[in-house]
């Protein structure tokens, strides 16, 4: 199985996201809306992934940023559990430590990126933090990036279906699942349960989108779980 297509062309600057995040109008153009032009086809780069000359040893400095943002990664994960859990009264404040510790990871990630743009596990985990913290757009070019180093990286593949999901991208999600199916079913049942979910909230609250357009995506989820897709 191949991963989904990535450009050879590398785009400098963070601006590049404005493309992505246009909002859901470009989603809607179709009856699963897809992706504005160039989401899939122009990757980007973002300025703060730029390599930057280091001295030393380069390795090692990038694997000690990397295993702190982990550190931090693993907190987040607790805290937002906790946060879940807590009272009403208390959960601002529980939830507002949750976005400082992804964003302490998130920092620690891109750090080690700059320091060994290589480092794989960086991007996906960096991709991650840019979830948990809702910046969908940043995390589809952190893990386009990572596909050019390894294009069938299934965590990066499946990390940017659940990204263009968020973003409302019904087309992209729906080929991510499909893509992942045969190879992956693991990865293809979490991305389905995604879809799953985001009908039933866009059902209940359809806010911009079309219900045309959800009933497309929930027509399509039953073709693939009866096989006719």
């Amino acid at each position: 199985m191949k991963g989904i297509s990535t450009s050879t062309t590398a785009i400098a600057g963070l601006l590049t996201i404005l493309l992505l995040a246009s909002g859901v109008a470009y989603a809607q153009e179709e009856e699963m809306g897809a992706a504005p032009p160039g989401a899939n086809t122009e990757p980007g780069t973002l300025d703060i992934l730029n390599p930057q000359t280091s001295t030393g040893n380069v390795a090692q400095a990038a694997m000690a940023s990397y295993h702190e943002g982990h550190r931090h990664l693993a907190r987040a994960m607790k805290l937002e559990k906790k946060a879940a859990e807590a009272e009403p009264s208390k959960r601002e404040k529980a939830l507002a430590k949750v976005d400082s510790a992804y964003q302490d990871a998130a920092a620690s990630f891109v750090n080690a990126i700059r320091t060994n743009p290589k480092l794989l596990e960086a991007y996906t985990e960096l991709g991650q933090a840019y979830r948990a913290l809702g910046k969908n757009a940043e995390a589809i070019q952190v893990y386009n990036n990572a596909l050019k180093l390894e294009p069938e990286g299934v965590e990066n593949i499946y990390g940017r279906g659940e990204a263009f999901l968020a973003l409302n991208y019904l087309r992209e999600a729906a080929t991510t699942y499909t893509e992942l199916a045969s190879a992956h079913p693991e990865h293809a049942n979490r991305l389905m349960a995604s879809l799953k979910q985001w009908v039933v909230d866009h059902r209940e609250d359809p806010g911009e989108i079309r219900p045309d357009a959800v009933e497309t995506l929930a027509a399509w989820i039953e073709q693939q779980e009866s096989g006719s897709g």
